[in-house]
């Protein structure tokens, strides 16, 4: 019997839901009142603003919000120990943007938060589980293997270390196969919109964590060369003129520089 799409996705959207739930137990439990802080077992229990990284990018999240609201002027970031340091140039800072303007929304929308923390870490989360999932299709995987190989890329520990210890990298490596999908897209298809996609993802992952874009970026370039050698068109396809994927890398190429 066929898997209907929307039975697909389900499983797809448990399945990813379930690995956080089961790496970072007993956050489930937790998620309105608490944040992860700390990879040792011992800290499994509910502490009382615990020191850590946790807490340096909670700081910026709150910085990028004095910004919008008008509480600060952009890019003087006067809480800190240069409020009279005028001739200081500004420095733009992004203050991890992609993932700070949900946190703000959900806020702004009442959500706790400690749940719109964890809300965001989720999505990008899920949205690395998808993007997974649509890589592995793409090599040619079936619906299932493409699940499988989405969940045995979910289960790396160290996506999760970076979560529990308040990393920017843990909101990062949400973004990064959909980076390589995009260059895939874009190099095999010769398509527009898998180069927009690249582009676009990349331009995020520069602004939500440095290491994420650092290997992304390296890796770009390589994906596109050797996806068309190791996923070649089938004899007689039809391909798109070669100026199709001049057009289609030009928008890697742009954010890359």
């Amino acid at each position: 019997m066929t898997v209907r799409f929307p039975s697909r996705t389900a499983a797809a959207l448990l399945l990813a839901l379930a690995l956080p739930a089961f790496f970072l137990r007993p956050l489930a439990r937790h998620a309105a009142d608490c944040v992860p802080c700390s990879l040792s077992a011992e800290s499994s229990a509910p502490l009382d603003m615990a020191p850590g990284d946790h807490l340096q990018l909670l700081y910026h999240f709150g910085l990028l919000g004095d910004y919008v609201r008008g509480d600060l002027p952009w890019f003087r970031d006067l809480w800190q120990f240069n409020a009279s340091d005028d001739a200081r140039p500004r420095t733009p800072d992004p203050c991890y943007a992609p993932a700070a303007l949900p946190f703000l929304v959900l806020r702004a929308a009442g959500c706790p938060e400690a749940l719109a923390w964890n809300a965001v870490h989720l999505a990008f989360l899920l949205s690395g589980f998808l993007f997974c999932a649509a890589l592995a299709r793409r090599a040619g995987a079936t619906p299932a293997e493409a699940l499988f190989a989405a969940a045995l890329a979910g289960c790396i520990p160290y996506r999760y270390a970076t979560i529990a210890t308040g990393s920017p990298t843990g909101f990062g490596m949400g973004l990064v196969p959909g980076v390589l999908l995009g260059a895939d897209l874009a190099s095999r298809d010769r398509s527009l919109r898998g180069g927009l996609l690249c582009g676009a993802l990349l331009v995020l992952l520069y602004a939500t964590d440095l290491h994420c874009f650092l290997f992304a970026a390296a890796a770009t370039p390589l994906w596109c060369l050797l996806a068309p050698i190791a996923f070649p068109a089938p004899e007689g396809a039809p391909r798109p003129p070669r100026r199709n994927l001049f057009a289609a890398l030009v928008p890697v190429a742009a954010a890359l520089a």
